[in-house]
């Protein structure tokens, strides 16, 4: 029964990223570059940039339950606008849904998980796999797609209201009076793994779609880190997280470093490499103990917001529409977040 949740909050966030590749591969075919360009930008820094403003909000005590629901409708809505001819619409909807899901829904998965990094690997690996594949069926003009996305939204959103019934633990994400120790051994691996996230993969699939390489090479290398988070977080629990990134770091070293022209030696050092990823996420809960929320939005949030900029940094120097919208909007939210969190420290 613990595991039904989180398997169907992994469904919602693989379902949201999904339909996110989907319609941001869509417009990438119908529009002019500059037009999907902005898009882009504006769905990156809604989704990604705002999980920490949503994570600020969350953990003033939210129902994590009504949140998640809310979340799901909101994809609801977007997948609906998508039907007119309105995409900024359609993507600022899906955006601002995308990252209240990734906060909320990871931070109830999060509550549940307590210590087991297997359990939230279950909601952190299908994003990437959904993300994947609506890219890919994106650019191939597949117009009854949003109609079944809907669907499935709908059946998900019954499915976790009644699921969630039998579940005692608390939805919200209120502050834990449990103490959490962080060693200095634990920053030092937390840094590893925020280099690590530098180069996240979710970029470079996001790339291969737009260019029109070779599809099946895409499919091999999402779904490769898919199984790499998944089984990864639960390899963390049997073998200990330590002595899993000890092997799974140089391990995917190897096989990228050395072998990097040979598609099964990519794939396999792409989930070695992914499979850290929920062991960052209960490493990040460990500087944020009290704080579930932040940890989410750091890790699936402004961690991948990071890991596109060396790629879209000059795109954006270029769009000075773009700059004011988030110099006015986004950089407030996030410095009165860093100052409140050196008052607290």
């Amino acid at each position: 029964m613990k595991l039904i949740l989180p398997i169907l909050l992994g469904t919602a966030h693989a379902l949201n990223d999904f339909f996110s590749g989907f319609i941001l591969a869509t417009y990438s075919n119908e529009l002019s570059g500059e037009s999907s360009t902005t898009l882009f930008l504006i769905y990156g820094a809604l989704a990604f940039g705002g999980q920490i403003p949503i994570a600020i909000i969350i953990n003033r005590g939210i129902d994590l339950k009504r949140a998640t629901l809310f979340a799901i409708s909101l994809l609801g809505f977007g997948i609906i606008s998508s039907y007119g001819n309105s995409p900024t619409l359609t993507i600022m909807t899906i955006g601002i849904g995308s990252a209240l899901l990734h906060v909320s829904a990871g931070t109830w998965v999060l509550k549940i998980a307590q210590q087991q990094v297997g359990i939230t690997g279950i909601f952190v690996a299908p994003g990437v796999a959904g993300l994947t594949l609506g890219g890919i069926l994106g650019s191939q003009n597949l117009t009854n797609i949003p109609l079944f996305t809907l669907i499935i939204g709908i059946a998900l959103i019954i499915s976790i209201w009644i699921t969630s019934k039998s579940y005692n633990g608390s939805q919200r994400a209120e502050k834990s009076t449990a103490s959490i120790e962080f060693d200095r051994h634990d920053g030092l691996m937390l840094l590893i793994l925020a280099a690590i996230c530098l180069r996240s993969l979710i970029w470079d699939i996001i790339n291969l779609s737009y260019s029109g390489n070779n599809q099946n090479l895409i499919l091999a290398i999402g779904l490769s880190a898919f199984i790499g988070k998944l089984l990864g977080g639960f390899l963390s629990d049997a073998l200990g997280w330590k002595r899993w990134i000890q092997i799974s770091l140089p391990l995917s070293s190897v096989f990228l470093v050395f072998f990097g022209d040979n598609t099964l030696a990519i794939c396999t050092g792409a989930a070695l490499l992914q499979s850290t990823t929920p062991v960052m996420v209960h490493l990040m809960y460990r500087v944020f103990p009290k704080e579930p929320a932040i940890a989410i939005g750091m890790t699936l949030g402004l961690g991948i917001l990071l890991a596109g900029l060396p790629t879209y940094l000059p795109i954006v120097l270029k769009n000075l529409n773009f700059i004011l919208i988030i110099c006015c909007l986004v950089l407030p939210l996030y410095a009165w977040w860093l100052v409140r969190l050196i008052k607290k420290n």
